[in-house]
């Protein structure tokens, strides 16, 4: 006995055709979807290429405050455009710096948290650093120090910045009337054999120390 398998009927050419033109349809959109996002993000980093020469001009020898004030505004609208994360932190980071200049410290940290939020390293400890320098500029010594203390916790003699910390964290604390904080944390740079502050330290320590 001969087993016969089931016929398949294979669809006819109407039905090809039509799951074709969806096809191509959906490939278009998809297509189309790609080149509207890659304009947007071409749009973003050409306007950031942009407002970071304004920033730049803004902070040449003779600029006007209208310069700055001017630089800061086009980095803002740079923002709204939403930047590639790699721009997004040196959008903020520079952002930040301009605003503490105007001695616009509520702004500037803000724009510090977003830099120190992103994945560039070495533009995450600087604002971090600068955290702590908008919090002294307005002489919260104790938020400075908590700023400068959280910064400087997950470093090791010889990291990026390290002796820095420490030694923005002993001005601090020194501000604060923390001596003996001060004394200990400027000792912890010394730790450190590779540290170039070690003379401007020993002074420091000698004066405190009397």
């Amino acid at each position: 006995m001969t087993l016969r398998l089931p016929r398949i009927e294979l669809p006819s050419w109407r039905v090809l055709a039509a799951a074709g033109a969806g096809i191509v349809v959906l490939g278009g959109a998809v297509f189309g979807g790609w080149l509207w996002f890659s304009a947007r993000q071409q749009r973003a980093l050409e306007s950031f290429a942009e407002a970071m020469v304004t920033a730049q001009r803004s902070q040449a020898q003779g600029a006007s405050p209208a310069a700055k004030i001017g630089a800061i505004q086009e980095l803002e609208a740079t923002l709204g455009q939403q930047p590639p994360a790699a721009a997004l932190a040196q959008v903020t980071y520079v952002l930040g710096n301009l605003k503490y200049s105007e001695g616009q410290y509520p702004g500037s940290r803000s724009a510090y948290e977003l830099a120190a939020a992103g994945k560039s390293p070495t533009l995450s400890r600087l604002a971090q650093v600068n955290l702590g320098y908008t919090w002294e500029a307005q002489k919260d010594y104790a938020k400075a120090i908590e700023a400068f203390e959280r910064a400087v916790a997950p470093l090791k003699p010889g990291d990026f910045l390290y002796d820095e910390l420490l030694v923005n964290l002993a001005r601090v604390q020194e501000l604060a009337g923390q001596k003996e904080a001060a004394i200990k944390t400027y000792r912890r740079v010394l730790e450190n054999p590779k540290t170039r502050r070690s003379d401007d330290i020993r002074a420091r320590l000698a004066t405190l120390e009397k």
